[in-house]
């Protein structure tokens, strides 16, 4: 590690610059000025100021020659030059002057949209811009990304473009020779640390706010009880942050039902305030959480009938629309229901009569689902217009979070990333057969794969696979899955933790760095099928079972009640009662079979 001295000698441009950027950023204007003269430093290198101002004048083609000065990087370059032409297009379109657009997008941005072998505008964004010469209100929407016109749209226009220019080559020249500068850097190994220094540009706003939150979050990270009995406000950037506590264990709170079968998935609402449960008794219940000082009141919001078409068919998956008024239901078809009435609002019909999985894309204006043996479909979540069909292999499960432009898939022996806007495949990552299950973390940056025993692995495992990298980081085992597709969650604050149901009744919790078993939660009397357990409400954990019951746990160290009408509570001794009466009906069946078979043994 650096000494202070180090680290200041390299850094202090950087820092200076950050300083900067808060002082004017928090309004303090003449702080930031004697700030910038106390330092000497400069403002934007001459190549940037020239360039911004041929953006802000429109000059296009005069600004795309300065692009080998501002960046380097092939890629990111490419990305310059066809947003400045794409903004030229629109700008023509317009003004009506369709002639010249459609010149620009011939001999432009066609010619430019490919670097090498790679797309820098794919197909369908072509068509796109070329669809708008005949609609003056879309191009109007289109603004090339920023939904504004004239001065204003070429501002935020060069604001776009910073994302692409490394914030080095944006900083301005320093009043010292260049080269002499450039040789000291080289023997010194840091920049010089002369009076008259460089001002770097910062490539986005409140970006030291951002570190410093990012230096917070790192903090909360390595600690073992955040998400458990920590709150945020108990941190301080005053002062590091060391834990040697173990967290505290789960406790149940309460055990509730209004379901007379098995129960097969808990889900919370975005917001958390509502969860919902699905059980065999084609019942979903919709219950409203709401959290008091040492109290947290649930209520039966809704109760909603779900009839099927076909009879044989079962609920496959249940999931949230991002705002939290209503979610969808997949099983011969896909229904989306009103949260707080339970009123049926849209159906989504497949090819087949059996849809398998489903999650709403792009913020909720899409929904995918699969149907087994057809592929995977992409509907408009408001009109249900087919966007686009996937086909070529079985898929069993679909994973995918609001806010990011991407989903994961699966069959039994592969796991592919497509992309949302461009509907085409990103990569298959390198993941063995015997997959059963999926779930995406909420930045979309790792997946976490269910499988089932095969003979690689002689049991159950749960594996963290790193997207981007095709990388497995860690793998959890320790549970039981052999019949039942269970799908593991990511759980706590910050998601630190992977959680799954059991089919030996237990609720399992790992510590995702470590792969290690936090704690083993007992109570189910039967598989425990879902865990339903988010950020937002990081001290309250959701299980529910074959055994008709929905489980609350929170951390023992809470002094939590749970407000409920008595008539959802469970009577811990009539789930006993249930359990042995279930026991000996499968025993019955058993035995009635046994007689059979000596029955038909006897008459041959």
């Amino acid at each position: 590690m650096e000494s202070t001295e180090e680290f200041h000698k390299k850094y202090e441009k950087e820092i200076c610059s950050l300083l900067f950027q808060y002082l004017q950023e928090r309004g303090h204007s003449e702080s930031a000025k004697t700030f910038q003269k106390e330092s000497g430093l400069e403002i934007e290198g001459v190549a940037l100021q020239n360039f911004k101002q041929l953006v802000t004048d429109g000059n296009f083609d005069e600004a795309i020659k300065l692009i080998p000065e501002l960046e380097d990087d092939c890629m990111k370059a490419a990305q310059i030059k066809i947003a400045l032409y794409e903004h030229k297009y629109l700008e023509l379109l317009q003004k009506g002057s369709n002639c010249e657009a459609i010149e620009v997008l011939r001999t432009q941005i066609v010619p430019s949209s490919k670097l090498g072998t790679q797309n820098i505008v794919q197909q369908n964004r072509i068509v796109d811009l070329t669809s708008m010469v005949m609609d003056v209100e879309k191009t109007s929407k289109a603004l090339f990304p920023y939904n504004s016109t004239g001065e204003s749209a070429r501002s935020n226009l060069f604001s776009y473009l910073e994302n692409f220019i490394s914030p080095i080559k944006m900083r301005s020249q320093s009043k010292r020779d260049n080269g002499q500068e450039r040789a000291e850097e080289r023997n010194n190994g840091a920049p010089s640390t002369d009076k008259v220094s460089t001002l770097l540009k910062i490539s986005q706003n409140n970006l030291l706010e951002n570190l410093l939150q990012t230096s917070l979050n790192y903090q909360i990270s390595q600690c073992k009880c955040y998400g458990y009995d920590k709150e945020e406000s108990q941190y301080s950037l005053l002062e590091y942050h060391e834990c040697n506590l173990n967290p505290p264990s789960k406790t149940l709170l309460t055990t509730i039902s209004n379901h007379k079968d098995e129960i097969w998935y808990v889900s919370l609402s975005p917001d958390v305030s509502k969860l919902t449960s699905v059980s065999q008794d084609k019942m979903i219940n919709v219950w409203g959480l709401e959290r008091k000082e040492n109290k947290l009141q649930i209520d039966l919001i809704s109760c909603i009938e779900e009839s099927h078409t076909n009879k044989n068919c079962e609920i496959s998956c249940i999931q949230w629309h991002p705002d939290s008024t209503k979610f969808l239901v997949a099983c011969d078809n896909i229904k989306v229901f009103n949260a707080l009435t339970g009123e049926c609002i849209k159906v989504i019909d497949g090819e087949t009569s059996s849809i398998r999985s489903a999650a709403w894309v792009k913020e909720g204006e899409e929904i995918i689902f699969t149907e087994p043996e057809k592929g995977m479909r992409c509907v408009n979540a408001n009109n249900t217009d087919i966007f686009y069909d996937w086909t070529g292999f079985t898929f069993i499960d679909i994973a995918s979070v609001p806010n990011v432009d991407k989903f994961a898939y699966c069959s039994e022996n592969q796991v592919g990333i497509i992309s949302i806007s461009s509907r085409e495949k990103i990569k298959l990552l390198s993941v063995k057969k015997k997959i059963r299950a999926i779930t995406m973390s909420k930045d979309g940056q790792s997946l976490l794969v269910s499988k089932h025993a095969s003979e690689e692995e002689n049991k159950a495992v749960i594996e963290l696979w790193d997207i981007n990298n095709d990388t497995k980081l860690q793998k959890f085992v320790g549970h039981t899955q052999e019949k039942f597709i269970l799908s593991p969650i990511f759980g706590g604050k910050f998601e630190k933790y992977v959680v799954s149901g059991s089919e030996n009744d237990k609720v399992y919790i790992w510590d995702k760095s470590t792969g290690d078993i936090v704690e083993t939660l007992e109570g189910h009397q039967n598989v425990v099928n879902s865990i339903a357990w988010e950020d937002k409400l990081p001290n309250y954990l959701f299980s529910c079972s074959y055994d008709q019951t929905i489980k609350i746990w929170i951390n023992s160290t809470d002094k939590v009640q749970a407000e409920i009408e008595p008539k959802y509570l469970c009577n811990e001794e009539e789930i006993d009662s249930q359990m042995n009466d279930d026991d000996s009906d499968q025993s019955m069946i058993e035995n009635e079979s046994e007689l059979e078979s000596e029955e038909i043994e006897s008459d041959e």
